[in-house]
Protein backbone atom coordinates (compact mmCIF):
# COMPACT_ATOMS: atom_id res chain seq x y z
CA UNK A 1 0.00 0.00 0.00
CA UNK A 2 1.18 3.21 -0.42
CA UNK A 3 2.20 5.88 1.98
CA UNK A 4 -0.37 8.23 3.42
CA UNK A 5 0.00 11.95 2.52
CA UNK A 6 -1.90 15.09 3.15
CA UNK A 7 -2.40 17.19 -0.55
CA UNK A 8 -3.78 19.90 -1.74
CA UNK A 9 -5.97 19.89 -4.92
CA UNK A 10 -7.09 23.32 -7.63
CA UNK A 11 -9.44 23.50 -10.04
CA UNK A 12 -8.33 27.43 -11.14
CA UNK A 13 -10.83 28.40 -13.84
CA UNK A 14 -11.84 31.92 -15.01
CA UNK A 15 -14.57 32.55 -12.82
CA UNK A 16 -13.47 30.82 -9.59
CA UNK A 17 -10.27 29.37 -8.02
CA UNK A 18 -11.33 26.26 -6.02
CA UNK A 19 -8.64 24.58 -3.56
CA UNK A 20 -9.01 21.67 -1.27
CA UNK A 21 -6.88 19.74 1.42
CA UNK A 22 -7.58 15.96 0.96
CA UNK A 23 -5.55 12.96 2.88
CA UNK A 24 -4.53 9.66 0.45
CA UNK A 25 -4.65 6.50 2.40
CA UNK A 26 -3.06 4.39 -0.39
CA UNK A 27 -6.31 4.12 -2.08
CA UNK A 28 -8.83 6.20 -0.60
CA UNK A 29 -8.70 10.65 -1.04
CA UNK A 30 -10.77 11.88 2.08
CA UNK A 31 -12.03 15.66 1.42
CA UNK A 32 -10.71 17.47 4.60
CA UNK A 33 -11.51 21.50 3.71
CA UNK A 34 -12.44 23.63 0.58
CA UNK A 35 -12.72 26.85 0.12
CA UNK A 36 -13.35 28.90 -3.09
CA UNK A 37 -12.05 32.44 -4.74
CA UNK A 38 -13.35 34.90 -7.23
CA UNK A 39 -10.99 34.79 -9.54
CA UNK A 40 -11.87 38.54 -10.83
CA UNK A 41 -10.92 39.42 -6.87
CA UNK A 42 -7.39 38.69 -7.44
CA UNK A 43 -4.62 39.81 -9.88
CA UNK A 44 -2.60 36.14 -9.53
CA UNK A 45 -2.46 33.03 -8.39
CA UNK A 46 -0.04 33.92 -5.63
CA UNK A 47 -2.21 36.35 -3.88
CA UNK A 48 -4.46 33.74 -3.23
CA UNK A 49 -1.68 31.53 -1.98
CA UNK A 50 -1.15 33.68 0.72
CA UNK A 51 -4.25 32.78 2.03
CA UNK A 52 -4.00 29.50 2.14
CA UNK A 53 -1.90 28.69 5.59
CA UNK A 54 -5.09 30.44 7.03
CA UNK A 55 -7.80 27.78 6.72
CA UNK A 56 -4.86 24.66 5.16
CA UNK A 57 -2.30 24.44 7.90
CA UNK A 58 0.17 24.58 4.49
CA UNK A 59 3.17 22.93 7.05
CA UNK A 60 1.60 19.76 6.39
CA UNK A 61 0.57 19.72 2.43
CA UNK A 62 3.36 16.80 0.88
CA UNK A 63 1.70 17.44 -2.71
CA UNK A 64 0.11 19.86 -4.66
CA UNK A 65 -1.67 19.78 -8.37
CA UNK A 66 -3.58 22.56 -9.95
CA UNK A 67 -6.03 21.63 -12.80
CA UNK A 68 -5.44 25.09 -14.92
CA UNK A 69 -7.73 26.70 -17.43
CA UNK A 70 -4.93 26.98 -20.42
CA UNK A 71 -2.24 24.92 -21.80
CA UNK A 72 -0.14 23.74 -19.65
CA UNK A 73 3.67 23.72 -21.32
CA UNK A 74 6.79 22.87 -19.24
CA UNK A 75 5.51 23.72 -15.89
CA UNK A 76 4.05 26.56 -16.89
CA UNK A 77 0.42 28.16 -17.71
CA UNK A 78 -1.36 31.30 -18.89
CA UNK A 79 -4.75 31.43 -18.19
CA UNK A 80 -6.84 31.95 -21.64
CA UNK A 81 -9.21 33.91 -20.25
CA UNK A 82 -8.05 35.61 -17.16
CA UNK A 83 -5.46 38.58 -18.51
CA UNK A 84 -1.81 38.26 -16.73
CA UNK A 85 -2.18 35.06 -14.49
CA UNK A 86 0.39 32.97 -15.35
CA UNK A 87 1.57 30.34 -12.98
CA UNK A 88 4.46 27.79 -12.84
CA UNK A 89 5.27 24.74 -10.38
CA UNK A 90 8.35 26.38 -9.38
CA UNK A 91 6.45 29.88 -8.03
CA UNK A 92 3.91 27.60 -6.45
CA UNK A 93 6.19 25.58 -4.59
CA UNK A 94 8.56 28.39 -3.12
CA UNK A 95 4.94 29.88 -1.97
CA UNK A 96 4.51 26.99 0.40
CA UNK A 97 5.75 26.55 3.51
CA UNK A 98 6.61 23.07 3.21
CA UNK A 99 7.93 23.44 -0.51
CA UNK A 100 5.79 20.33 -1.36
CA UNK A 101 6.25 19.02 -5.20
CA UNK A 102 3.72 20.67 -7.47
CA UNK A 103 1.95 19.31 -11.08
CA UNK A 104 -0.24 22.03 -12.91
CA UNK A 105 -2.50 20.06 -15.51
CA UNK A 106 -5.06 21.32 -17.96
CA UNK A 107 -8.37 21.92 -16.30
CA UNK A 108 -9.93 19.39 -18.07
CA UNK A 109 -7.24 16.82 -17.96
CA UNK A 110 -7.91 17.50 -14.27
CA UNK A 111 -11.81 16.98 -15.01
CA UNK A 112 -10.78 13.74 -16.73
CA UNK A 113 -8.79 12.31 -13.86
CA UNK A 114 -11.65 12.80 -11.65
CA UNK A 115 -13.63 10.71 -13.89
CA UNK A 116 -12.55 7.57 -12.00
CA UNK A 117 -13.95 8.61 -8.75
CA UNK A 118 -17.66 9.73 -9.72
CA UNK A 119 -20.46 7.39 -8.30
CA UNK A 120 -22.13 6.44 -11.71
CA UNK A 121 -25.59 5.80 -9.45
CA UNK A 122 -25.41 10.16 -8.21
CA UNK A 123 -22.68 11.70 -10.06
CA UNK A 124 -24.17 10.64 -13.38
CA UNK A 125 -27.03 11.15 -15.44
CA UNK A 126 -27.57 9.12 -18.33
CA UNK A 127 -28.34 11.22 -21.50
CA UNK A 128 -27.97 8.69 -24.62
CA UNK A 129 -27.76 4.91 -23.74
CA UNK A 130 -24.89 3.89 -26.49
CA UNK A 131 -25.21 0.51 -27.91
CA UNK A 132 -27.47 -1.41 -25.68
CA UNK A 133 -26.09 0.75 -22.81
CA UNK A 134 -23.19 -1.05 -23.07
CA UNK A 135 -19.76 0.85 -22.46
CA UNK A 136 -16.97 -0.73 -25.12
CA UNK A 137 -13.43 -0.50 -23.50
CA UNK A 138 -12.63 2.09 -26.54
CA UNK A 139 -11.08 6.07 -26.42
CA UNK A 140 -13.94 8.31 -24.89
CA UNK A 141 -14.40 12.41 -24.44
CA UNK A 142 -14.71 14.96 -21.99
CA UNK A 143 -16.13 18.28 -23.21
CA UNK A 144 -17.00 21.37 -20.61
CA UNK A 145 -18.45 24.59 -20.97
CA UNK A 146 -17.63 26.90 -18.65
CA UNK A 147 -16.12 30.44 -18.51
CA UNK A 148 -14.41 29.20 -21.58
CA UNK A 149 -14.73 25.35 -23.39
CA UNK A 150 -12.84 22.78 -22.49
CA UNK A 151 -12.12 19.51 -24.01
CA UNK A 152 -10.02 16.14 -23.53
CA UNK A 153 -9.55 12.75 -24.62
CA UNK A 154 -9.76 9.70 -22.49
CA UNK A 155 -7.52 7.38 -24.69
CA UNK A 156 -7.38 3.70 -23.74
CA UNK A 157 -4.33 1.33 -24.09
CA UNK A 158 -5.78 -2.02 -23.97
CA UNK A 159 -6.12 -1.86 -20.15
CA UNK A 160 -7.34 2.03 -18.48
CA UNK A 161 -7.71 5.14 -19.91
CA UNK A 162 -5.23 7.52 -19.97
CA UNK A 163 -6.84 11.43 -20.19
CA UNK A 164 -5.06 13.10 -22.55
CA UNK A 165 -5.62 17.69 -22.96
CA UNK A 166 -6.31 19.94 -25.85
CA UNK A 167 -6.99 22.96 -26.96
CA UNK A 168 -9.95 22.11 -29.05
CA UNK A 169 -12.49 24.35 -28.37
CA UNK A 170 -10.00 27.21 -29.88
CA UNK A 171 -10.78 24.90 -33.11
CA UNK A 172 -12.40 26.92 -36.23
CA UNK A 173 -16.04 26.96 -35.55
CA UNK A 174 -18.20 25.35 -38.50
CA UNK A 175 -22.15 27.25 -38.89
CA UNK A 176 -23.07 23.86 -40.23
CA UNK A 177 -26.37 23.83 -41.41
CA UNK A 178 -28.12 24.81 -38.18
CA UNK A 179 -30.74 27.86 -38.54
CA UNK A 180 -29.13 30.63 -37.64
CA UNK A 181 -25.61 28.99 -37.57
CA UNK A 182 -24.24 31.27 -40.58
CA UNK A 183 -25.86 34.54 -39.91
CA UNK A 184 -24.27 33.59 -36.35
CA UNK A 185 -20.95 33.32 -37.87
CA UNK A 186 -21.21 36.21 -39.56
CA UNK A 187 -22.72 38.75 -36.12
CA UNK A 188 -19.24 37.33 -34.66
CA UNK A 189 -17.03 38.17 -36.96
CA UNK A 190 -18.27 41.16 -37.53
CA UNK A 191 -18.21 42.16 -33.81
CA UNK A 192 -14.51 41.17 -33.85
CA UNK A 193 -13.57 43.29 -36.60
CA UNK A 194 -15.33 46.27 -34.50
CA UNK A 195 -13.20 45.34 -31.52
CA UNK A 196 -10.30 45.12 -33.45
CA UNK A 197 -9.21 42.23 -31.24
CA UNK A 198 -5.41 40.80 -31.72
CA UNK A 199 -6.55 37.53 -33.09
CA UNK A 200 -8.30 39.04 -35.76
CA UNK A 201 -11.70 38.07 -36.80
CA UNK A 202 -10.90 34.27 -36.03
CA UNK A 203 -14.24 32.52 -34.38
CA UNK A 204 -13.46 29.42 -31.99
CA UNK A 205 -16.11 27.36 -30.81
CA UNK A 206 -15.30 28.70 -27.57
CA UNK A 207 -17.28 31.99 -28.98
CA UNK A 208 -20.13 29.97 -29.56
CA UNK A 209 -20.63 27.26 -26.71
CA UNK A 210 -19.21 28.41 -23.66
CA UNK A 211 -20.30 31.29 -20.81
CA UNK A 212 -18.47 34.07 -22.06
CA UNK A 213 -20.96 33.37 -25.90
CA UNK A 214 -23.89 33.30 -24.37
CA UNK A 215 -24.09 37.15 -24.20
CA UNK A 216 -23.03 37.35 -27.86
CA UNK A 217 -25.54 34.94 -29.35
CA UNK A 218 -28.29 36.81 -26.93
CA UNK A 219 -27.43 40.41 -28.56
CA UNK A 220 -27.46 38.52 -32.01
CA UNK A 221 -30.88 37.40 -31.83
CA UNK A 222 -31.97 40.89 -29.71
CA UNK A 223 -30.40 42.16 -33.61
CA UNK A 224 -32.51 40.11 -35.85
CA UNK A 225 -35.28 39.47 -34.30
CA UNK A 226 -36.03 43.01 -32.31
CA UNK A 227 -39.59 42.22 -31.67
CA UNK A 228 -39.11 39.83 -29.83
CA UNK A 229 -36.64 41.28 -27.77
CA UNK A 230 -36.83 42.50 -23.98
CA UNK A 231 -35.77 46.03 -23.06
CA UNK A 232 -35.29 46.35 -19.63
CA UNK A 233 -33.85 42.30 -19.85
CA UNK A 234 -31.16 43.30 -22.49
CA UNK A 235 -30.29 46.88 -20.17
CA UNK A 236 -29.84 44.25 -17.04
CA UNK A 237 -27.76 41.51 -19.19
CA UNK A 238 -25.50 45.10 -20.41
CA UNK A 239 -24.82 46.02 -16.72
CA UNK A 240 -21.32 45.66 -15.61
CA UNK A 241 -20.88 42.63 -13.72
CA UNK A 242 -24.33 41.11 -14.72
CA UNK A 243 -24.78 37.60 -14.26
CA UNK A 244 -25.64 36.93 -17.43
CA UNK A 245 -26.14 33.35 -17.49
CA UNK A 246 -28.23 33.67 -14.84
CA UNK A 247 -30.78 36.72 -16.29
CA UNK A 248 -30.65 34.43 -20.00
CA UNK A 249 -31.90 31.30 -17.50
CA UNK A 250 -34.63 32.89 -16.01
CA UNK A 251 -36.04 34.55 -18.92
CA UNK A 252 -35.73 31.38 -20.94
CA UNK A 253 -37.71 30.00 -17.92
CA UNK A 254 -39.58 32.78 -17.61
CA UNK A 255 -40.54 32.65 -21.39
CA UNK A 256 -38.54 35.65 -23.53
CA UNK A 257 -37.99 34.68 -26.82
CA UNK A 258 -34.63 36.15 -27.17
CA UNK A 259 -33.53 33.81 -24.04
CA UNK A 260 -35.43 31.12 -25.85
CA UNK A 261 -33.55 31.30 -28.66
CA UNK A 262 -30.44 31.43 -27.05
CA UNK A 263 -29.83 28.86 -24.81
CA UNK A 264 -31.75 26.95 -27.76
CA UNK A 265 -28.83 27.39 -29.90
CA UNK A 266 -26.24 27.43 -27.45
CA UNK A 267 -27.55 23.94 -26.99
CA UNK A 268 -27.48 22.73 -30.85
CA UNK A 269 -23.77 24.11 -30.72
CA UNK A 270 -22.62 22.32 -27.63
CA UNK A 271 -24.29 19.03 -28.88
CA UNK A 272 -22.48 19.78 -32.29
CA UNK A 273 -18.93 19.84 -31.14
CA UNK A 274 -19.37 17.31 -28.51
CA UNK A 275 -20.13 14.96 -31.69
CA UNK A 276 -17.21 16.53 -33.53
CA UNK A 277 -15.24 15.36 -30.44
CA UNK A 278 -15.83 11.93 -30.73
CA UNK A 279 -15.87 11.18 -33.89
CA UNK A 280 -12.01 12.71 -33.89
CA UNK A 281 -11.53 11.02 -31.52
CA UNK A 282 -12.72 7.69 -31.94
CA UNK A 283 -14.65 7.75 -28.76
CA UNK A 284 -16.95 4.84 -29.13
CA UNK A 285 -16.57 4.54 -25.48
CA UNK A 286 -18.45 7.11 -24.55
CA UNK A 287 -18.82 10.84 -24.28
CA UNK A 288 -18.91 13.13 -20.80
CA UNK A 289 -20.48 16.56 -20.45
CA UNK A 290 -18.80 18.42 -17.55
CA UNK A 291 -18.51 22.05 -16.88
CA UNK A 292 -20.61 24.71 -15.08
CA UNK A 293 -23.63 25.26 -17.48
CA UNK A 294 -25.01 21.98 -18.42
CA UNK A 295 -25.99 20.12 -15.35
CA UNK A 296 -27.79 23.23 -14.83
CA UNK A 297 -29.40 23.81 -17.45
CA UNK A 298 -29.92 20.39 -18.64
CA UNK A 299 -33.75 21.03 -18.98
CA UNK A 300 -33.16 23.80 -21.11
CA UNK A 301 -30.44 22.49 -23.67
CA UNK A 302 -30.68 18.96 -23.49
CA UNK A 303 -33.12 18.48 -26.61
CA UNK A 304 -31.51 20.81 -28.49
CA UNK A 305 -27.84 19.07 -27.40
CA UNK A 306 -28.84 15.85 -28.17
CA UNK A 307 -30.05 16.75 -31.89
CA UNK A 308 -26.95 18.64 -32.68
CA UNK A 309 -24.63 15.61 -31.36
CA UNK A 310 -26.63 13.17 -34.04
CA UNK A 311 -26.26 15.47 -36.75
CA UNK A 312 -22.88 13.52 -38.47
CA UNK A 313 -24.89 12.57 -41.39
CA UNK A 314 -23.69 8.94 -42.39
CA UNK A 315 -21.79 8.90 -38.76
CA UNK A 316 -24.97 9.72 -37.00
CA UNK A 317 -25.27 5.94 -36.52
CA UNK A 318 -21.89 5.71 -35.17
CA UNK A 319 -22.87 8.59 -32.63
CA UNK A 320 -26.19 6.93 -31.59
CA UNK A 321 -24.32 4.27 -30.87
CA UNK A 322 -21.94 6.31 -28.36
CA UNK A 323 -22.68 6.37 -24.30
CA UNK A 324 -23.28 9.96 -23.77
CA UNK A 325 -23.43 10.70 -20.14
CA UNK A 326 -23.44 14.30 -18.15
CA UNK A 327 -21.44 15.30 -14.91
CA UNK A 328 -23.60 15.99 -12.49
CA UNK A 329 -20.94 16.16 -9.54
CA UNK A 330 -19.01 19.76 -9.65
CA UNK A 331 -16.62 18.07 -7.90
CA UNK A 332 -15.21 16.39 -10.34
CA UNK A 333 -11.66 18.30 -11.49
CA UNK A 334 -10.99 18.97 -7.67
CA UNK A 335 -11.71 15.12 -6.99
CA UNK A 336 -9.10 14.69 -9.84
CA UNK A 337 -6.37 17.24 -9.13
CA UNK A 338 -6.22 15.48 -5.81
CA UNK A 339 -5.91 12.39 -7.93
CA UNK A 340 -2.52 13.31 -9.28
CA UNK A 341 -1.59 14.94 -6.33
CA UNK A 342 -1.63 11.55 -5.01
CA UNK A 343 -0.69 9.70 -7.33
CA UNK A 344 0.86 11.01 -10.15
CA UNK A 345 -0.61 10.60 -13.77
CA UNK A 346 0.93 7.33 -14.74
CA UNK A 347 -1.19 4.98 -13.89
CA UNK A 348 -4.49 6.05 -15.85
CA UNK A 349 -7.92 5.77 -14.66
CA UNK A 350 -11.35 3.17 -14.61
CA UNK A 351 -13.82 4.92 -15.77
CA UNK A 352 -17.33 4.68 -14.17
Amino acid sequence: MSESKTVLAGDVGGTNVRLAVFTWDGSKLTPIIEKSYETASYGSMEEILIDVPRWAGEDRIQSVCLGVAGPVKGGRVTLTNVGGWTLTEESISDRIESHPEVTLVNDLEANAFGLGALDPESDLKIVLPGNGGIRPRQNAALIAAGTGLGEAGLIWDGRTHHPNACEGGHTDFAPGEFEFGTELECYLRRKQWEQDSPSGAHISWERVVSGSALPHIYEFFCEIRPEESSPILTDKIREPGANVGMLIDRGARNGDRCCLRTVELFGTYYGAEAGNLALKLGATGGVYIGGGIAPKNWDLIGQAFVAGFLSKGRMSHLLRETPVELITNTNAALLGAAYVAARGKINGIPLP
